[in-house]
């Protein structure tokens, strides 16, 4: 893994937006490790998706959800900055599976 497979996997971890720029700018390598760590920030915004729907019905129950998000979160982007491929646990292989085409 080179320097800007590593950025990138980081930079897909900022936002949306950086999810957008890492993925756009691995269309034509197509690194593996980009891809990762692209799709587990995909099921990470989906998941902060569904949290964002069950806390306008419960706050309590929406503050846990987000909770785990953020350390969900924390966990992808700790790994991308040691460079290494972290699955978040229970849900990450299924986000490699749900998005295998990006």
């Amino acid at each position: 893994m080179d320097r800007r497979e590593r950025i990138l996997g980081i930079v897909a971890y900022i936002s949306f937006i950086g999810t957008i720029v890492a993925y756009s700018l691995n269309v034509e390598e197509k690194s593996e490790y980009i891809r990762f760590h692209v799709r587990q920030m995909m099921g990470l915004i989906l998941f902060s998706f569904v949290t964002f729907v069950v806390d306008n019905f419960n706050q309590n129950i929406g503050l846990g959800f987000w909770a785990v998000a953020f350390v969900c979160w924390t966990i992808c982007l700790s790994g991308a900055l040691q460079g290494k491929k972290l699955m978040l646990p229970i849900f990450g292989s299924y986000f490699q599976k749900w998005f295998k085409t990006i």
